[in-house]
């Protein structure tokens, strides 16, 4: 099934469930056809007014931020450009509606349209609601009516001027007494009927009457349109080549001007495809709200956003999300080993709300992407059944789970990156204390390519691959650069571990000796060093008064990290000078202990690299199983340290 007869059968499927034009103030709505909607912003953006069944006014009122209003819109309106006229029917921006402030032409454009499906209504509830509208409309005074009803203070009308210049701007005076200037050219007026019962009707809730201006349309547009067959619906319509715009104006489907598009198979451009409007709309609107919709859209890089719904579910209402895990915040106080049987069967926590996934649902996905800003990209479709999405997220879940240390608890618990971390320690450059992708820092790169490898890993583990190789070779060669990363190597080494280690994860404890490969027994070396020449410098800071939080400089393993997984042999013997006197330090400062556990660690390893094989490759360049070995023999060293100091404790 194509995306846009997916999009349209998922539109029609909410008809039938009656999830279309529910509106509760809080969650996005599914707009009816041939309606759109616009939301309150801080700047007083939209002008609430309340009228009487007479159309006197009865209160004006700046709307709150943050509430979405709904109102009929026409086929020119929805992609007006302001080249030529294009009213909404009923509500529109001041310059249009209000005859004081709009131009000529906008005014009368407006009126037309207005009346034309006043004229047409029928219903009495809907009539006597269009009633008090048009009278208010039509009052001359209905601009001095508005501002006498704003609690604004000292309001002076700027008179209008040559071709309506200054119409609409006002000045007021603010709570501290300056003089405040305003626009009313483009305050959009909504209104709200009184009605004799006390039943206030408002054209955002008023169901009533957008069925009845759905019905305006279809008959208008079966008497003013071209009929055809929609290429997408396969029924009889009224075509249309005006589609809606999206995330602004920017469109899925658009008519080509380019002749390079359909010449030599088509006579004109608009032959391409044939959709009708009513099926455009339900296309249009069904994407709108699952880009709008905060549990359906997710902001991945830039203008790429990826939007994601169930055939039982179009709202997403579990919150399902493929660009986040639970790990981060998951811990239980049994889960010491996160590699064992037992925490490997997690397939339920490793995306929020899989495990409500009904296994005989489809699962549809999309990356959108505004490519500019006259066009989107649907960069990316796929449909599954649920079953095989929960087998694919399973399967990425066991090629990349690792650990982290929650050292508040002393405790490792299972984690899973999400797809910004990766991205971010593959390819984040660290600056002020934090991993940022390289195009916040060269903005002319647009996040073009943030969003290129987003679209990767949402693809890879959608479709059950791996992560893509260029990912993993620029983990493989960052973890070989410990000097870039300052106050973010933990994030990096962690995210490395759990890509590089894909599969292999008994590297979260130490290897048998017979599986230690030369770039791993390095690796061990590597941390030996690092550890002994750290201890000795928080035990100065210690002696000192300075405390844990105060920073330290680095060990000279970090400062040859690069040089030693490059020329290791050579560097050994470097590191080996350069840490002579954390022994003495130790040994006469009561560390003889730790010094002890290091020094086997470090005999163990000169051993196992004896062998003839690593003699020929003696200074050969380390691989990523480097970072394994330096891990494990860290990790090794914690669980003794605290295992000595527990015990000391209980003596």
């Amino acid at each position: 099934m194509s995306v846009l007869t997916n999009l349209l059968r998922c539109y029609e499927y909410c008809e039938k469930e009656g999830l279309v034009d529910v509106y509760n103030g809080n969650d996005t709505v599914l707009l009816p056809v041939y309606h759109s909607n616009i939301t309150a912003a801080k700047n007083n953006n939209v002008l609430k007014v309340t009228l009487d069944e007479n159309g006197d006014l009865l209160s004006a009122g700046f709307v709150g931020a943050g509430e979405v209003h709904i109102f009929p819109v026409t086929e020119a309106s929805t992609a007006r450009s302001g080249k030529k006229p294009a009213p909404h029917p009923l509500e529109d921006k001041m310059q249009y509606c209000i005859s004081e402030i709009a131009d000529a032409d906008k005014f009368n454009a407006y009126m037309k349209e207005f009346n034309s499906f006043y004229g047409y209504v029928n219903n009495e509830e809907v009539k006597t609601f269009l009633t008090a509208i048009k009278h208010f409309l039509s009052n001359a005074q209905n601009y001095d009516m508005l501002l006498s009803k704003l609690p604004l203070r000292y309001i002076k009308k700027a008179g209008k001027g040559e071709k309506g210049k200054g119409a609409g701007e006002i000045q007021y005076t603010n709570e501290k007494g300056a003089a405040v200037q305003y626009d009313f050219k483009n305050t959009f007026l909504s209104f709200t009927v009184k009605c004799q019962d006390n039943k206030y009707l408002k054209v955002n809730t008023f169901h009533g009457l957008h069925n009845e201006f759905i019905r305006y349309t279809d008959e208008t547009s079966i008497a003013n349109c071209n009929q055809g067959i929609c290429n997408i619906s396969g029924n009889r319509e009224a075509i249309t080549y005006k589609h809606r715009g999206l995330m602004g104006n920017a469109k899925v489907v658009s008519v080509s001007n380019n002749k390079e598009t359909y010449f030599g198979r088509f006579n004109e451009g608009s032959d391409i495809i044939k959709i009708g409007r009513k099926s455009s709309e339900k296309i249009h609107l069904m994407l709108k709200f699952l880009l709008e919709n905060r549990n359906s859209n997710i902001h991945l890089a830039g203008s790429l956003f990826l939007a994601n719904w169930f055939s039982g579910d179009i709202q997403n209402s579990i919150g399902f999300d493929i660009s986040k895990t639970e790990f981060d915040d998951y811990m239980d106080d049994e889960m010491q080993t996160p590699v064992s049987e037992k925490n490997r069967e997690i397939g339920k926590l490793f995306i929020k709300g899989s495990e409500k996934l009904n296994p005989f649902d489809k699962y549809y996905v999309m990356l959108v992407d505004k490519s500019s800003n006259g066009r989107i990209s649907l960069k990316y479709y796929n449909e599954m059944q649920n079953s095989q999405l929960k087998e694919n997220l399973e399967a990425w879940q066991d090629k990349y789970i690792w650990e982290k240390k929650n050292f508040k608890k002393n405790l490792y618990y299972p984690w899973v990156p999400t797809l910004k971390k990766i991205l971010l320690a593959a390819y984040g450059i660290e600056k002020e204390g934090k991993l940022i992708t390289r195009d916040k820092v060269k903005k002319e790169n647009k996040e073009g390519f943030s969003k290129a490898q987003f679209q990767k890993l949402v693809i890879a583990l959608l479709e059950g691959r791996s992560v893509p190789s260029n990912i993993k070779n620029a983990l493989a060669q960052n973890i070989r650069n410990r000097q870039r990363y300052d106050k973010t190597w933990n994030d990096v080494l962690t995210v490395s571990l759990a890509i590089l280690s894909e599969g292999k994860k008994e590297d979260n404890e130490m290897r048998e000796k017979d599986c230690q490969t030369r770039s791993y027994l390095y690796g061990r070396l590597l941390s030996v060093y690092d550890k002994l020449e750290n201890d000795v410098l928080w035990d100065k800071n210690k002696k000192q008064g300075l405390g844990k939080s105060s920073a330290i400089r680095a060990t000279n393993a970090e400062r040859y990290w690069n040089a030693f997984v490059n020329k290791p042999y050579t560097m050994m013997e470097t590191l080996e000078r350069s840490t002579r006197y954390c022994v003495e330090y130790m040994k006469s400062n009561g560390l003889g202990g730790f010094f002890k556990t290091m020094d086997e660690a470090k005999d163990e390893i000169l051993k196992l690299l004896d062998t003839e094989e690593n003699r020929k490759k003696i200074n050969a360049q380390l691989d990523s199983d480097f970072i394994f070995g330096y891990y494990a023999q860290k990790k090794e060293f914690f669980t003794k340290k605290e295992k000595e100091v527990k015990e000391e404790d209980n003596e």
